[in-house]
This record gives C-alpha cells, structure tokens and sequence, in this order.
C-alpha cells in the first residue's frame, strides 16, 4: 500500500482537455470539455460543441452547479444531486481522485486486499457504499475502479487504460471508460479520451450566470 500510495498522482491544480463519447441507449453524443480541478476546493467544466460552448459545472466541496447556455437555464444543488442522477459517489474528494486516477479512500479502517492471479483488489466499505480496486500487482497500475451503492443496487465502473508519463514522474490514464447503471436510467457508457494535461498552474474557474437564465426546477 505504501509504494501504490506513493505512484499516486498529487497535484494542487489540475487542467485537461478531453473528448467525451456518451451513450444512454437512447442518444449518443459526441462533445469535448476542459476539465480542471483546485485541490479540495473545485472541479469545473466547460463542455463544447462545433467549438461553441454549450454547458459549463462547478462542483465543490457541498453543491453542484451548471449552465445550460442551450437552453438558456442554470442549476444549483446539493452535492447529493451525482449520487441520486449519475450513481457517482457525492464526495469531493472522491471525484478529485477519480479524475486523477487515483485510489478512492472511504473507510481504510474497513479495507481488504485480495491477490488474485497477478491482481490485487482492494476493498472498502461505507454507509451501504462499496468499492473496489483492481491493481496490477507487479506493476502497481490501477486497472479499475468499481462503485456501488448496496441498498439501492446503483452502480459505477471505469476502467483506466492507455497510461503515459506526466510531469516525468507519473504515469497518466489517458483513456477512462466509464459504465453506470440503475433501475432508473438502465445502462450508460462514457468514454474519456485525456490531453493537454498540465498540472500545478493556477486556472480559472470562472462560474457566472447570465441574468437572462432561468432556474430549472430540479
């Protein structure tokens, strides 16, 4: 645990593009984003279209919030709001370590490890939440993460792959494939393809309604 700790990606800033392929069985959509990230503080997007920007989130440590320059509207809610529509854990800190490709902590006080033919799954449990890492053993590489709320059967899994050096120290998933699944919505697929990634420079994370939006009601 010391040394996969110590492969960990550690930045106070975080910047990206990437290109996102989303599919609900219903509707598929192509886009790209800028993601960037202040440690602890702040995740914030800008998702475009044909080069014009449609939405843009700001997530922080108690609320999410979005613009919908589509259709003119904003929202606001709590935190809560990732886990009850996208089954995606409603911690900051969490999601910080997911768009890092880091190992998501819960309850290290709970944790198991299982070696299983060259894997190492590491296992956590939380207030009817649990998760999972599968870990290549030899090299240390985080392969998967799995999520899973058990009283309500929701469910996320993204795989890391394509990994490449960053900063000259770390390697980097590039390519993040995401599955998510509920009686609600049934199945949907996101696939994350990372450039541009630079880390530890100071971004804006400039959020500002136009007084012309409406509030969509949740």
């Amino acid at each position: 645990m010391r040394k996969l700790e110590a492969r960990q990606l550690h930045a106070a800033w975080f910047e990206a593009k990437a290109r996102i392929d989303y599919d609900d069985g219903d509707m598929a959509v192509k886009a790209s984003a800028t993601i960037r990230m202040q440690k602890d503080s702040a995740v914030w997007v800008a998702i475009r279209k044909l080069g014009f920007e449609v939405a843009r989130v700001l997530i922080t440590p108690d609320s999410l919030f979005y613009i919908d320059r589509f259709n003119n509207e904003f929202g606001a809610y709590g935190l809560d709001y990732l886990s009850q529509e996208y089954h995606a854990p409603s911690n900051l800190a969490a999601l910080q370590n997911l768009l890092l490709g880091n190992l998501v902590y819960f309850n290290p006080a709970a944790r198991t490890l299982k070696p299983e033919a060259g894997q190492l799954w590491i296992e956590e449990t939380f207030s009817g939440q649990l998760i999972r890492h599968r870990v290549n053993e030899t090299e240390l590489r985080l392969e998967s993460i799995e999520y899973k709320d058990l009283p309500t059967g929701r469910a996320m899994a993204m795989t890391l792959e394509e990994y490449g050096p960053i900063s000259g120290k770390h390697n980097f998933s590039y390519l993040r494939q995401l599955t998510m699944d509920s009686q609600e919505t049934g199945a949907i697929k996101v696939e994350l393809k990372f450039s541009e990634v630079e880390l530890d420079v100071p971004k804006s994370l400039s959020f500002e309604i136009p007084e012309r939006y409406s509030r969509r009601a949740r």
